[in-house]
């Protein structure tokens, strides 16, 4: 018998009491067998390890042994969990068991144990008024034991835990908590890390003087300790909090400081991403060559510390910074080739290790690194496309466009399972291949592609047609293809946070 063989069986509850005369003692091979089951829990034998305390925990409440039964009803729990998510409700029912008997043995360690694992598990699950009701009953028992560094650590779980679900109102009610803790205690790195907290909380809250005055502090104290890598953080979340507020004279002087701690540190990746949005305040400044020199010094470090993500985003940013800074479409084309190229030679890697961390993550719009990885790869390709109509090289911004589009939807399909592993070097359809479809079809196709930031519609037409309202757009004659181009406002631009 395994433990999925007992899956319908509910475990008792604790109101169960014991119907013989006597309590039965312990098997004699009940500490061989326990340590069987942790053998066969290292070597991921989850179901022959679940079993085996399955059947230690009823042998352990015959005995009357209620601290032992709850340790194994633990441990049975963590098997069911491993089993999949189908288990949960049996998880969670032997983990109540487990914590009921562990508060009724007054043992405070194992119902710290079973806490954390409970916290874990809800949070896993998403449930996350679990979440928090496990890590306040956990608060109450560190408070009890008077155990400081266990305090600031549920704390801090529950100060993140409020950013996370966007109460950032909560959030600086438990980091203000930390931090007259933390002050208490005299641990200055950690009052460091709570004044960056709380400005990035008030920052969400648009609390701007509060968010700067905070990240002062951080600053402040960062000098007095002599730590760097907390300057160059305070230095870099000031120049965010500056840019946010389309401030970026101030948001360049303290990305310039930030760069300058950095370099000192011989962090080559944190600087390059100073760097790269030094560029892009400048940018905003209208310092373009600075701007450009800023951002192929960050391409440089990007390829230098061996980051392709980082090299092919900001490959990305200087041909966009060409083409419309310096209407150099000839570069900016080349430098987006290059990104392209850079996305394709990462895109297989960046699929399986994107997968691997949805699966584990349950939603892929819960995983920021998925969302990334789709919205600059498909940058990169509408900014090409912008490069080679500014070129008149329309036939290739076309299948330039389709090509993104092709990639786009199979990077969704893989990334939701839906779609076997493929090579990324995948055939698209080319122009010709779209003629001969619409010939063979006796139809027009149309093919539209919306280029960001600039919200720049283009609008391709397969066979050539005539048509009153295309020619009461800008439009522009490609015999036998059309591209009606409408400008939008343009929206601001997101600037990257800080944690």
């Amino acid at each position: 018998m395994c433990i999925r063989d007992r899956y319908q069986r509910r475990v008792r509850g604790p109101e169960y009491k014991l119907d013989m005369a006597e309590p039965k003692t312990l098997p004699e091979d009940w500490d061989e067998t326990f340590e069987q089951a942790t053998a066969e829990l290292e070597d991921e034998n989850w179901d022959d390890a679940g079993e085996k305390w399955y059947t230690l925990a009823d042998a352990a409440h015959e005995a009357g042994d209620g601290v032992k039964e709850a340790l194994c009803r633990g441990h049975v729990a963590t098997c069911f969990i491993m089993l999949g998510t189908e288990y949960a409700r049996e998880a969670q029912t032997h983990y109540h068991h487990a914590l009921a008997l562990a508060e009724e043995a007054d043992d405070h360690d194992l119902q710290v144990d079973l806490l954390n694992k409970m916290a874990g598990f809800y949070s896993r699950l998403g449930e996350v008024h679990r979440t928090i009701a496990c890590l306040n009953r956990l608060l109450e028992l560190h408070d009890a034991s008077e155990d400081t560094e266990a305090q600031l650590h549920v704390m801090g779980s529950l100060a993140g835990i409020s950013y996370d679900t966007e109460d950032y109102e909560m959030a600086v009610r438990h980091y203000m908590d930390v931090l007259e803790r933390a002050k208490k205690i005299g641990d200055n790195e950690l009052i460091g890390k709570v004044y960056c907290n709380l400005g990035i909380a008030h920052q969400e809250l648009e609390q701007f003087d509060k968010a700067i005055e905070f990240y002062s502090q951080s600053l402040e104290l960062a000098k007095e300790l002599g730590n760097k890598e907390m300057e160059g953080l305070a230095y870099s979340n000031l120049a965010d909090a500056y840019s946010t507020q389309e401030e970026y004279d101030e948001a360049v002087d303290y990305l310039e400081q930030t760069i300058n701690a950095y370099t000192e540190l011989g962090d080559k990746s944190a600087e390059g991403k100073a760097r790269a949005e030094l560029s892009i305040a400048q940018h905003h400044t209208e310092e373009n060559d600075a701007a450009i020199e800023s951002m192929e010094q960050a391409v440089k470090l990007a390829q230098e510390v061996d980051d392709k993500m980082a090299e092919a985003e900001r490959l990305m940013q200087l041909g966009s910074l060409k083409l419309v800074a310096k209407n150099d479409n000839v570069s900016a084309e080349s430098l987006l080739d290059q990104s392209i190229k850079v996305w394709r030679n990462i895109a297989l890697l960046m699929r399986r290790q994107l997968l691997s961390e949805w699966q584990s993550e349950q939603q892929m719009s819960d995983n920021p690194r998925a969302v990334s990885f789709l919205q600059q790869h498909a940058a990169a390709y509408t900014m090409l496309q912008k490069a080679l109509v500014a070129q008149n090289k329309n036939n290739l911004a076309l299948e330039a466009a389709e090509e993104g589009r092709a990639k786009a939807l199979h990077d969704l399909m893989v990334l939701c399972d839906d779609l076997e592993w493929e090579t990324p070097e995948a055939n698209v359809m080319s122009c010709t291949g779209m003629q001969e479809l619409a010939q063979q079809q006796q139809s027009t196709i149309v093919v539209y592609s919306m280029v960001e930031p600039d919200q720049l519609l283009y609008i391709w037409t397969c066979l050539l047609y005539t048509s009153d309202a295309a020619d009461e757009e800008d439009s522009v004659d490609l015999g036998g293809r059309r591209i009606i181009k409408k400008k939008k406002k343009a929206e601001k631009t997101d600037v990257a946070r800080h944690v």
